[in-house]
């Protein structure tokens, strides 16, 4: 079993002892992380803890150290945890603790743990119990960091008697650090044209975005300004329906004009049947026709008695009289006609125009 035996402190390990206690911290420390330790745990956990002895610091700092480095075995071995203050447990814990360091130097011969006595833990602190925690912490720093990390962790090489030997291992680790460098600076220049790619097209992305976030900005002001543009000319809804009955009225009245329309044409139609296909009715031209058309009837009939012939003169005259009476009143149906045509296509102009509104 490889292990250190450490002398007596003198006045020159003040600054050593500073510094250890300075690295025991760092080491638990960087454990608590990962590992939550306990509330009483935190209570005594200081930098200087063991500047000076200090049994419960050592209670509660060795069994999480312990705890951290295996489990399972110092669930096993350290049974009569916790001490609960009762001195019989404090010391058949201390015992265990022993146990439980004797086969760690077993297990772990590298670690180079120094060897500790019951007396040691009796009075936990001052150089030589800084160096032993020191060193435990080392240890259960790096069996945490290879569970975390399954890679091969390198142990820090002993040396030897034979001067040749230690100048050949000298000689691997120079050239083991020397590879490890250049693929460090390797990766380092990958990570660096890696950063200075990601970092132009992060900036591009910025630029693009910045664009786009201000025609967006531009599109939403445009938005605004015309949904106040309508609102300004929005009617409410008692607006709308007065609107809307207004409508309603000046379409009767051009339902009324049409129907108006109507009625004159089948008139005129009906007056058109028997004077050819003509667009136009001439009613003179027409009652002009009927006349010579009646007179030539009349030379190809035979003789009526005068009388007869007179009472039908007389009829003819007062049919005449009828349709110039119709005429008149045809007359007056194309001016009205005229008329209504004239105010439909104006209304029809006003509806447009409000729709259009």
């Amino acid at each position: 079993m490889n292990a250190t035996r450490i002398g007596t402190p003198s006045g020159s390990n003040i600054t050593i002892n500073r510094e250890l206690q300075e690295k025991l911290y760092t080491n638990i420390a960087l454990l608590n992380i990962v590992h939550e330790p306990s509330t009483e745990f935190k209570t005594v956990f200081k930098k200087d803890m063991f500047a000076k002895s200090n049994k419960a610091a050592f209670l509660h700092v060795i069994h999480y150290l312990l705890t951290v480095l295996n489990p399972q075995m110092a669930k096993e071995k350290l049974v009569t945890w916790p001490t609960g203050n009762i001195i019989n447990r404090e010391n058949k814990f201390r015992k265990e603790v022993l146990q439980f360091l004797s086969e760690l130097n077993k297990t772990y011969e590298d670690a180079d743990l120094p060897v500790m006595m019951s007396s040691h833990l009796l009075a936990p602190g001052g150089h030589r119990f800084i160096h032993f925690m020191y060193k435990l912490s080392q240890l259960v720093l790096f069996e945490d960091l290879k569970r975390e990390y399954p890679v091969e962790l390198l142990h820090k090489p002993k040396d030897s008697k034979n001067e040749e030997l230690n100048e050949k291992v000298y000689q691997n680790l120079m050239k083991c650090t020397q590879e490890i460098n250049n693929e460090s600076s390797k990766a380092i220049d990958k990570f660096y044209r890696s950063f200075e790619m990601f970092k132009t097209e992060a900036e591009k992305t910025i630029e693009e975005k910045y664009t786009v976030h201000q025609e967006l900005k531009e599109i939403n002001e445009e938005i605004v300004t015309e949904e106040s543009k309508l609102m300004e000319h929005k009617l409410s809804d008692e607006e709308v329906d007065i609107k809307l009955n207004e409508i309603h009225e000046k379409f009767k009245t051009i339902e009324k004009i049409n129907n108006n329309y109507n009625e004159c044409k089948n008139l005129i139609g009906h007056l058109k049947e028997n004077f050819d296909d003509r667009e136009t009715l001439d009613l003179a031209e027409a009652l002009k026709i009927t006349d010579i058309n009646l007179r030539r009837k009349l030379s190809e009939l035979p003789e009526f008695d005068i009388h007869e012939l007179e009472s039908h003169l007389q009829a003819l005259e007062e049919r005449k009289k009828e349709l110039q009476q119709i005429e008149k009143h045809l007359k007056f149906e194309q001016e009205s006609f005229v008329e209504a045509l004239n105010m439909s296509e104006v209304l029809l102009k006003d509806i447009l125009e409000e729709l259009k509104d």
